[in-house]
């Protein structure tokens, strides 16, 4: 019937009612959360319980009408996105395993977060105290673990050791973990990365192996925060591993030098490595026998936080990556606000003259010596984040980076770097950007975020040859243009 021959008192009919099953079922599927849109909220924050979107959306869904409940039903992929909060209720437990249940054979993408936005952090001795416990995480782990063979990404972040603890000690006997992806476990302290701060608590500092050491052949994505794992096993695990983040640990539990380096060359597919605080534990004498040992060919995207200048300089001599295009270098003590921020010239001067270290004679030849550690010639993008340095240091780094498009700078001395920026860019001129500070800012202060995009080409410092300047993008006579996108100051917290 066409449409201007209905009953005027019939409502008009929607066209997504017109769509066959089969594509209705898509536009369900697209409409659900993955991990993806947690990026929205405040990730140092738990997830907002009012949000039922994010959790609620299949259910919403099914509720609309008899068709559109047994056409979502049917769908098992909608169900997949599994997501469990604190406080738990037996609502939320009910509702979790209706989409288990409902999900079918689908692999699953498991989102935990057992946090309590009122922890207090600082206090280790109320740790036994936290509302979440050893027994809720075995209620949890019984529902789950029955589905652990469907596991596509599993992420679990709790304020204490105790429940991440129990997770590493009682997930085994997996029959196969062929379709497991991802794995994100965060303890959030991250004042535990503070240089000579103990692990706690002392009697569960044991490390355990990763899902019981059962072999991940498809793991692409590891990230480990605050929380510890048998890293001789964990190099036998791994190999498939193209993304692997070791975050704010304390340095007693990190892997010796000889387990890292295991563990480093293990990982043949690796692309994307942050290493934030403590990398392997470098007793005195013994890390100069592996300078440049670890080579890793893939690895495009190196990010390091530091919270000891001394220890930085060692960690990166171990390293060679030869086709580095995205580094990023991070001063942890100042966020932290334990000592202030850290003196990073050195740190700089040490990445931008590529080790030009003197290496032991007996372990390595002229050639290894030669080599361009890290190739910032043909770097992409540079990431400062609250680094502290004086502007020689910033210069030295800069003029090594020839190729460089993107500067990101987050919680720095602005204004010192750009002054340090003009002086490196022979065409860049201060009519060629602007700059808005937070409206709180006070001169003296003038820290805050931005993003710096160079456009075209830019020019090192004389001597200038051929192979210091980048293909033109833009008229010759045109300075570099440069856009800055200022934001707020935000300073890291023990959840980030």
């Amino acid at each position: 019937m066409p449409v201007a021959k209905l009953p005027s008192h019939l409502p008009f009919p929607s066209s997504v009612h017109r769509l066959p099953n089969e594509l209705l079922s898509y536009v369900f599927l697209a409409t659900r959360h993955e991990r993806h849109c947690l990026n929205e909220f405040d990730y140092d924050k738990p997830v907002p319980r009012h949000h039922s979107g994010l959790i609620n959306g299949p259910l919403d869904l099914s509720h609309v009408c008899r068709r559109w409940r047994m056409l979502a039903l049917a769908t098992s992929r909608l169900w997949t996105f599994l997501v469990l909060t604190f406080p738990i209720t037996r609502s939320d437990l009910a509702r979790f395993v209706h989409f288990l249940s409902r999900s079918k054979d689908s692999p699953l993408d498991i989102f935990l977060d057992f946090r309590d936005e009122e922890w207090d952090l600082d206090d280790d001795d109320e740790e036994e105290e936290h509302d979440f416990r050893e027994e809720h995480m075995k209620r949890v782990l019984r529902i789950i673990t029955p589905h652990i063979s469907r596991w596509r990404t599993i992420e679990m972040l709790t304020d204490t050791w105790e429940p991440m603890y129990c997770f590493l000690r009682d997930i085994k006997g997996a029959p196969d973990l062929q379709k497991l992806l991802s794995v994100r476990l965060t303890r959030c302290n991250a004042y535990f990365v503070r240089k000579g701060e103990w692990f706690y608590p002392q009697s569960k500092k044991e490390a355990l192996p990763l899902f019981a050491g059962m072999a991940l052949p498809q793991l692409k994505t590891l990230s480990l925060a605050g929380v510890h794992v048998d890293w001789e096993t964990l190099s036998t695990q791994v190999n498939s591993l193209e993304e692997l983040e070791l975050k704010y640990h304390s340095e007693e539990v990190m892997p010796s030098l000889s387990e890292f380096r295991s563990l480093m060359t293990s990982l043949s597919n690796l692309r994307l490595l942050t290493i934030q605080g403590w990398g392997p534990r470098l007793d005195q004498g013994t890390w100069i026998k592996q300078q440049r040992s670890i080579c890793l060919p893939k690895v495009t995207h190196f990010t390091f936080g530091y919270v000891d200048t001394e220890y930085a300089m060692e960690f990166l001599s171990l390293f060679v990556l030869p086709a580095l295009q995205h580094l990023g270098l991070e001063d942890l003590e100042g966020p932290l606000g334990c000592r202030g921020s850290l003196e990073s010239t050195v740190v700089l001067d040490y990445v931008g003259s590529r080790h030009r270290s003197v290496c032991p004679a007996p372990n390595h030849t002229p050639r290894c010596c030669a080599r361009a550690c890290f190739p910032l010639s043909t770097l992409n993008t540079l990431s400062f984040k609250s680094i502290r340095a004086r502007p020689p240091g910033i210069s030295s780094l800069l003029g090594e980076c020839q190729a460089l498009k993107r500067i990101v700078l987050k919680d720095v001395e602005i204004t010192t770097f750009l002054e340090t920026l003009q002086t490196s860019l022979t065409d860049l001129k201060a009519s060629d950007y602007t700059l808005k500070h937070p409206p709180e800012a006070s001169a003296a202060q003038k820290r805050c975020s931005c993003q710096i995009l160079l456009e075209r080409s830019w020019v090192v410092p004389a001597p200038v040859t051929t192979s210091s300047v980048v293909p033109v993008v833009a008229k010759e006579e045109e300075p570099a243009p440069v856009t800055l996108k200022a934001t707020k100051r935000r300073a890291l917290t023990p959840r980030n």
